[in-house]
């Protein structure tokens, strides 16, 4: 969701299981129209979007239920548990998600994990329902646990992100940088590939390539850079959590 199609929703307490509100709505989700009830406080006060659909003049409001057919069941699932437990689970897929991908070949030329895919979808599901900290929950996810996949290369990655996301997007700005920085592949060769991928994404290579001979431009794996802070104080609490966690990692 492109940042000037978004307006700020009215601030709404973070709801607890003291606080929550008994009000559930119904998410209809893909082409299915699969039903999940949700509790309303806790959408709302996640999502900007559906913040403005529920508590505004909106039929919805009144209905108390909305459609989510450009999202999969198995995406919202994942945005469900984030939801109620601001966790992911790896790589527990549920027999019908394993029976989906044995049966497509949705992964069959990609070297990527399915998780990868999973955490892309969740990402540009959070772009399209305006949810900022799942972005960035995503997005540190990226950050930590992908630090060795080279797979992120994959041309079935960057596509599906650079057309799916908006320009500036911080997750495609990472990919561009993960790649020219760690990718290891050799940037004069492979005609075929690049021949593949979107101009967003070849623009962005460009652009570091020349930050990289005009500074002593270095990317930082796991730089806040990459994340979005309401205000400086939340940008000041996310880089000392990265310190104390390195700390920790490190024996301190």
């Amino acid at each position: 969701m492109a940042d000037e199609n978004r307006s700020e929703a009215p601030k709404v307490a973070e709801p607890s299981f003291y606080n929550l509100g008994a009000t559930v709505v119904t998410i209809h989700v893909g082409t299915g129209r699969v039903p999940f009830a949700v509790h309303k406080d806790l959408l709302c006060y996640y999502s900007a979007y559906f913040q403005k659909l529920f508590n505004g003049s909106f039929r919805e409001a009144k209905d108390l239920l909305a459609r989510a057919e450009d999202t999969t069941v198995s995406t919202f699932g994942y945005f469900m548990q984030w939801l109620y437990t601001q966790t992911f689970v790896r790589y527990k897929m549920h027999a019908w998600e394993r029976v989906a991908i044995s049966t497509t070949d949705h992964y069959a030329n990609s070297f990527n994990p399915p998780y990868l895919h999973t955490l892309l979808d969740l990402y540009i599901f959070a772009d399209r329902y305006d949810i900022r900290l799942l972005r960035n929950d995503v997005m540190r996810s990226w950050q930590k646990d992908e630090t060795d996949w080279d797979e992120i290369s994959d041309e079935d990655i960057i596509i599906k992100a650079f057309d799916n996301l908006p320009h500036g997007s911080p997750l495609c700005r990472y990919i561009a940088q993960y790649y020219v920085a760690l990718c290891g592949r050799n940037l004069d060769s492979d005609e075929e590939f690049w021949s593949k991928l979107p101009k967003g994404f070849l623009y962005e290579v460009v652009r570091i390539l020349t930050k990289r001979l005009n500074s002593d431009y270095k990317f930082d794996q796991e730089s806040c850079d990459f994340h979005e802070h309401e205000d400086d104080d939340e940008k000041s609490m996310c880089t000392n959590e990265r310190k104390l966690s390195e700390d920790a990692e490190c024996g301190f």
